[in-house]
């Protein structure tokens, strides 16, 4: 799962990942290319391919995270947030179902829009 800030359109999130991948498939290091161009090729190389292969965007409220103890790190200059569970904790997995609970997934059309989010979303 990778988590952003909100002030995105779900398109432009499936571009940035897409971005980021093409710029792996670039590394010099030969396992993190591969990784990049076997993500490429099994997932797509745009939005609409990522849609296609099932990829959707999941809204999901900052409480979520921070009410279990999970700290969110502010956003880097892609908007990408780093998230922090204890990858030991023996709760983790059902914590992460929790969270995946509280989500909105949005639908196909949604997902290749360019209109901004309306938020916050009903829980």
């Amino acid at each position: 799962m990778s988590v952003y800030s909100s002030n995105r359109t779900p398109r432009s999130l499936l571009v940035e990942c897409i971005q980021q991948q093409q710029e792996l498939a670039s590394s010099t290091d030969e396992e993190t290319r591969d990784r990049a161009l076997r993500f490429l090729e099994t997932n797509g190389n745009t939005p609409e391919e990522m849609i296609a292969n099932g990829w959707r965007i999941a809204v999901v409220h900052e409480s979520s995270f921070s009410s279990r103890g999970i700290r969110v790190d502010p956003p880097n200059r892609t908007h990408h947030r780093d998230v922090w569970i204890d990858h030991a904790d023996p709760e983790r997995d059902r914590i992460c179902g929790d969270i995946a609970l509280e989500a909105k997934v949005l639908d196909e059309a949604t997902c290749n829009s360019d209109n901004l989010l309306s938020l916050p979303l009903s829980r």
